[in-house]
């Protein structure tokens, strides 16, 4: 019997993107961060990084981490403002909670991909690392959110 798992990542963006829609009320998010919108809040994606570990013959465990920033501000300094610094700091609660503890969300089913991805493994979604995010290094220059590290893991099966 052949069990083949390559994994799909467009068909993972494709997931956390519809998810991120989904936890921030009136919030854009795109795949890709070149077609970013000018105007809060939305979603940027930079590409983290991973290790394959052997299992079986024919069989890798690799751990997906992808930088997510969610932008509540363009431009730099919002110090003075207390509102942009309490709702970056609700972010922290509500992206976790989504990703985490929302059945569902936590194994990246929504309502367009209903099922898991082959190769996925169940409950292998963590957020780590969020910080307050202010910087200049973004495809759309300054901007001021909360950058969120996003991982799963998926099974690399090749059983011809």
């Amino acid at each position: 019997m052949t069990v083949q798992t390559l994994p799909d990542v467009d068909n993972y963006l494709a997931r956390i993107t519809e998810i991120e829609a989904l936890i921030i009320s009136g919030s854009t998010a795109v795949k890709n961060p070149k077609n970013a919108p000018t105007d809060p809040p939305f979603w940027l994606h930079m590409a983290g990084g991973g290790t394959p570990i052997k299992g079986a013959a024919n069989e890798f465990f690799l751990t997906y981490s992808l930088r997510i920033l969610l932008v509540r501000k363009r431009g730099i300094g919002a110090f003075d403002d207390y509102a942009v610094e309490a709702t970056i700091m609700g972010d922290f609660s509500t992206v976790a909670w989504y990703f985490m503890m929302v059945d569902g969300y936590r194994n990246l089913k929504t309502p367009t991909y209903t099922t898991v991805q082959a190769g996925f493994a169940l409950d292998s979604v963590q957020i780590s690392n969020q910080v307050r995010f202010e910087g200049d290094h973004t495809s759309i220059g300054p901007v001021t959110g909360s950058l969120h590290t996003l991982s799963w893991s998926h099974r690399m099966i090749n059983r011809p």
